[in-house]
């Protein structure tokens, strides 16, 4: 192995030449760098990133591990669900693995989400008023009908953290504030990319930049989009006020380990405006507390945006770009990225390395955009 194990700056020289170059260091570079590093440890990784790791779309998202949503918020393909149920189903030993090389929480939690709905819902179980009390009686005065649905969530935040560590250990070198420029292609094939640094090379280069993906791209153009969205934090007067995920069709919100509950989210069509408004927030949360009145008189301690990579069809973009081999991307997760963190990182891997997919990414191919 070539590379540094700690985030840089600076330039190093022995990172210059690697095995494979991973642009972007949120939950969908980072998940692949490690997947691919515990798979080869022989393997030259480099991970560049634009900014510091993990402070796009991963820092800004709730963590909600949902592969099905009755308010079909999800892409409704039959093909990302099966995708979708399968991240889901890798997701304990996925914490699992990267607490125990990371020494560090992630906050998982498999206590699922009550879903408030106006309307009933056919084939699930409603809650009774008894057991809406022993779930979570900070619901038990909402109107509506109230159902438990079996999900798992994860603090972003402390996921990327743990990562970062992991991959670290793993002798993964990581660059933060290295902006790829473009990605050199000669002859048909990916040399490495240019970067206000200068030039890293490499015979393999994944594009896992999210809502940025299509700025370094080259040849066709990458259809990925930012999708904006508002979020808040709040920290209720008693804590813990709620112990599951709460949805409905007009809002979610779960609680963290420290005792805050975030809630979001927006979807907005602002290009890569993060600006957070205040009217925004304060309907964010009015929506939230008409479900928990106690967050009403919540103390607001954090609000922010974060951008989500769209696609033309809601769906990611896994595997190889037609023209340029070698060059893969990883991007497009839309509001899906922690979800589909695990799953991507393993097909993905599998990909790379000329292994077989466990699950067809052939509906998910660039090429479908072509």
């Amino acid at each position: 192995m070539t590379g540094n194990p700690h985030c840089h700056s600076a330039d190093n020289d022995r990172t210059r030449a690697s095995d494979i170059i991973i642009v972007g260091a949120g939950v969908i570079g980072l998940s692949l760098s490690l997947e691919l590093a515990l798979r080869d440890p022989a393997l030259a990784l480099t991970v560049l990133e634009r900014g510091e790791p993990g402070r796009e779309a991963s820092w800004a998202a709730a963590g909600m591990i949902s592969p099905d949503d009755p308010a079909n918020h999800m892409p409704t393909s039959p093909l990302f669900k099966e995708l979708a149920r399968y991240s889901a189903r890798l997701y304990p030993d996925f914490v699992r693995q990267i607490e125990h090389l990371s020494g560090q929480a992630t906050d998982y939690s498999a206590e699922g989400a009550l879903y408030v709905s106006e309307h009933p819902l056919a084939g699930i179980a409603e809650l009774t008023s008894s057991e809406l009390v022993c779930l979570d009686p900070a619901l038990a005065a909402t109107f509506g009908h109230i159902y438990h649905l079996r999900e798992a969530s994860v603090d972003p935040r402390a996921l990327v953290s743990a990562l970062l560590t992991a991959c670290r250990k793993q002798n993964v070198a990581i660059h933060h504030e290295h902006e790829v420029l473009q990605i050199l292609i000669a002859h048909g094939s990916v040399t490495g990319v240019r970067t206000r640094a200068g030039e890293f090379r490499a015979p393999v280069v994944i594009n896992c930049a999210g809502a940025w993906a299509n700025s370094l791209s080259s040849g066709p153009s990458i259809p990925v989009v930012p999708a904006k969205g508002q979020m808040l934090a709040v920290l209720p007067a008693a804590t813990p006020l709620i112990t599951h995920t709460i949805r409905s069709e007009l809002i979610y919100f779960l609680p963290r380990a420290d005792g805050h509950i975030v809630i979001g989210a927006t979807v907005e069509d602002a290009g890569y405006d993060k600006r957070v408004q205040s009217e925004v927030i304060q309907r964010l949360l009015q929506l939230a507390a008409n479900l928990v009145p106690a967050l009403g008189q919540a103390r607001i301690t954090d609000n922010w945006a974060g951008l989500r990579p769209d696609t033309p069809d809601h769906l990611p973009l896994l595997g190889c770009m037609e023209g340029a081999t070698g060059y893969f991307l990883s991007t497009g997760h839309y509001r899906n990225g922690i979800l589909l963190a695990p799953a991507s990182a393993k097909l993905m891997a599998q990909l790379i390395l000329k292994e077989k997919p466990e699950v067809d990414l052939r509906p998910f191919s660039p090429a479908r955009f072509a």
